[in-house]
């Protein structure tokens, strides 16, 4: 996935003493940088990518070098990437905004009797999807043998999480 915007101009931020700083860089040329609207779940991946004429790549924290970045979503959410090259650095943070996973909370009786009915409620999502193929936050369990059931949770973000019962 391709999160980046072309033609983006830079400025040196690290010049060989002969050149001058206060001008666009010209070398290297970094035609795709992150965007800077990049989200993504905690716990999921997502590939930062830049392309151009530098010599090397590298991206912080990390000092990863490539055009290529692969990065778990944690509690870390800006990245530099500096594109190298013979007279001068250049540099563009991406910062990605991390979703929380919904918490998903059951509640309901927490047994049930073989043969008996007992309804169980989910929040903390935005929509759910029971093990039973029931969705909307309430289910209704009749179980005809001893059961576990599970309902995902998503959130408003898009991002999934799973609850047991029962």
């Amino acid at each position: 996935m391709n999160i980046g915007y072309p033609n983006t101009s830079l400025f040196c931020t690290k010049c060989l003493p002969t050149k001058n700083c206060t001008r666009p860089c010209n070398a290297p040329e970094t035609k795709t940088v992150p965007s800077p609207t990049t989200s993504v779940c905690v716990g999921n991946t997502i590939a930062l990518t830049c392309s151009g004429n530098a010599t090397n790549y590298t991206w912080l924290p990390g000092n990863i070098t490539g055009t290529y970045f692969v990065v778990t979503a944690g509690t870390q959410s800006v990245y530099t990437v500096i594109a190298g090259g013979t007279n001068c650095t250049l540099n563009n943070t991406v910062a990605i905004t991390i979703n929380l996973l919904p918490n998903i909370v059951i509640t309901g009786p927490s047994s049930l009797c073989v043969g008996s009915s007992v309804t169980q409620t989910a929040s903390g999502a935005a929509t759910y999807s029971w093990s039973t193929g029931a969705t909307g936050s309430t289910a209704v369990f009749n179980p005809s043998v001893y059961t576990i059931y599970s309902v995902v949770g998503t959130s408003s973000s898009s991002c999934v999480n799973t609850q047991t019962t029962l």
